[in-house]
């Protein structure tokens, strides 16, 4: 049986991507820490119009690290920085705290108007993966304040 080329090329590289996160994921044992970078936020329907995670008003450390960048990411708008998440491989979590942040009036507005312009944020984990988060996927999890 042929595959089409343009269905033959989809399970060529959806095979590639399976094969390397199964290789990446080798390079971490148990508890090893995993680090997860913050990336860029901006507006899902403008994606050329980037953002660094840490102009929007959320935890952030006292002194932002960025990490080294190839210039792919570069010219692809990447900014990662180090975030404050403490991440051990296969490891789980429940009912941590990261930090408390009090918001001004003008925080919430800020972060009001990146929901309504559906802002999106990106995080990188480790050498693992790359995960977008849109805002039609958080927004039951967002108290507006109004």
């Amino acid at each position: 049986m042929r595959f089409p080329p343009k269905m033959a090329t989809v399970c060529y590289v959806l095979l590639l991507s399976a094969i390397t996160n199964f290789v990446t994921a080798e390079q971490y044992k148990d508890g090893d820490p995993v680090p997860l970078y913050v990336n860029k936020v901006g507006p899902y329907f403008n994606p050329h119009e980037t953002y660094h995670y840490y102009q929007l008003p959320v935890c952030r450390p006292e002194k932002v690290e960025h990490r080294s960048l190839t210039l792919g990411e570069i010219l692809d708008g990447d900014r990662m920085a180090v975030s404050m998440y403490d991440i051990k491989f296969k490891e789980d979590v429940t009912d941590g705290k990261l930090c408390t942040v009090e918001l001004k009036e003008e925080d919430i507005e800020q972060l009001r108007e990146a929901i309504e312009d559906l802002y999106y944020f990106e995080f990188i984990l480790g050498k693992l993966l790359r995960y977008t988060v849109k805002q039609r996927q958080i927004k039951r999890n967002i108290l507006l304040c109004r």
